[in-house]
């Protein structure tokens, strides 16, 4: 398993003000992208651009590691292959600081992607992975380029019964909004390997209702996929 990442190369200010002139808006998405979900692999990446084929977004991926930009790893996690996962160095986050007019420490801490936050996400990439799984998912199938308007993982939501005192804090494993052109769209994303018993879920489920029940209102889209047999049903 991954426990440490590449050290990154040292830079000066001016190579991101550099690197940020020669930006092309592809590059701009994917490092927008990989600012919010970092050690996205390509699928993700491509689906959440609203793209059919990830080569093109993989050469600018490789392109912009080239230039110092990106990060690679390729964590043995799992049985089988194991895609690349893509993070943005130091001086990507520089490059994202200048091209947006951020500040680029502000920018890491706000969004927890600075190296030791990246460090702490390393033990749960399987976790992660299968979340981004599901994020392209819901993005590929609708018409348009999609748009990622918030991403949060966890998605906590505290909320108080009528009838109680006491709080409840509803928590699922990922929410996502997405917009295509003139359409947009709320996820809770729940992704199974089967290693929560069926009454885990059915919990979630009653806390949910009665999210729905005190906010009086919608909630957004429930996705759940399982690779387990025995969860379905």
């Amino acid at each position: 398993p991954v426990t440490d990442l590449p050290a990154s190369r040292p830079y000066r200010w001016r190579d991101a003000m550099d690197l940020a002139a020669r930006l092309t808006e592809m590059d701009r998405r994917l490092l927008l992208l990989l600012v919010r979900l970092p050690f996205a692999p390509v699928q993700t990446l491509h689906q959440a651009l609203g793209l059919d084929d990830g080569s093109y977004v993989y050469r600018r991926l490789r392109s912009l590691q080239n230039a110092g930009v990106v990060g690679v790893l390729r964590p043995a996690l799992r049985d089988g292959p194991t895609p690349q996962v893509f993070y943005l160095t130091e001086l990507g986050l520089a490059v994202v600081g200048v091209d947006r007019q951020v500040e680029p420490r502000s920018l890491a801490r706000r969004l927890g992607v600075g190296q030791a936050d990246l460090l702490n996400r390393l033990p749960s990439l399987p976790h992660l992975l299968d979340c981004y799984q599901l994020l392209g998912a819901v993005a590929a199938p609708r018409p348009g380029q999609p748009t990622l308007l918030a991403w949060q993982r966890p998605w906590r939501e505290r909320f108080y019964r009528p009838t109680a005192k006491t709080p409840l804090t509803v928590r699922v494993p990922a929410y996502a909004a997405l917009a295509w052109d003139e359409a947009c769209a709320e996820y809770l994303l729940i992704p199974d390997r089967g290693m929560l018993p069926v009454q885990a879920h059915r919990h979630l489920l009653a806390q949910l209702l009665l999210l729905r029940q005190a906010q009086d209102g919608d909630l957004p889209h429930l996705v759940v996929a399982t690779t387990h047999s025995g969860q379905v049903g």
